[in-house]
């Protein structure tokens, strides 16, 4: 990820594929994603995150600045590339957005992938009142969104928003997601917390919480 690539822009952003030559141990460029091909735009900031999964052959990459014609501001996307059966990427990127889009949300801000699951991280998504009630409200408090791959149709599918169970104004709940296809981690920066859920049932839940132990 470069997101302050000025390719199509002042911080447009890019990213490089590279692959590495098993014969000189070098790692060679073999694609470049950047916003004059995809549409981007200044100050998407696309490649902010990246992730690639090691069981399945998907990329993504996190444009958290992006905006859309009808929708708020810097609600953000992610791209998902594909490894062809020729070891090449293919040029023709899948695009995951928010299901209800937001105005500074971030969606894009982490992103993980691994084997069918896709997590995505928007720290700045805001928690209304109508969601948690007025004690619970959390201006950027952030949350994630969970995609599933259907494998017929190659369609990346929402399937939850998942929030801190603690949520916190400005608390950045998203700012960094780990996943391994049954389990996926969270961080949130301000509290100094990773919240761990687990898919049970066919749904995702909380399960536990890390806590920094030395603040």
């Amino acid at each position: 990820g470069a997101p302050l690539h000025n390719w199509a822009g002042v911080q447009s952003g890019s990213a490089y594929f590279f692959v590495r030559d098993a014969a000189t141990n070098q790692w060679i460029e073999n694609f470049h994603v950047w916003g004059g091909d995809y549409g981007g735009e200044p100050g998407d900031r696309r490649g902010t995150s990246v992730a690639m999964s090691p069981n399945s052959p998907f990329a993504a990459i996190g444009i958290p600045l992006a905006d859309e014609p009808g929708n708020p501001d810097d609600h953000g996307k992610v791209q998902i590339f594909e490894r062809l059966a020729n070891g090449n990427v293919s040029g023709a990127p899948t695009t995951v957005r928010p299901p209800s889009p937001e105005a500074g949300e971030n969606f894009g801000s982490a992103v993980a992938i691994a084997g069918n699951v896709l997590v995505v991280g928007a720290p700045s998504e805001d928690m209304t009142l109508q969601e948690g009630g007025f004690l619970q409200a959390a201006t950027n408090g952030g949350a994630i969104y969970v995609f599933e791959r259907n494998v017929v149709t190659n369609a990346w599918n929402f399937v939850a928003k998942l929030r801190s169970p603690v949520p916190v104004a400005n608390g950045a709940f998203g700012s960094s997601v780990a996943t391994d296809n049954l389990q996926i981690v969270v961080g949130e920066a301000s509290t100094k917390r990773a919240y761990v859920f687990s898919k049970v049932s066919g749904s995702w839940q909380y399960q536990s919480a890390i806590n920094d132990q030395d603040a």
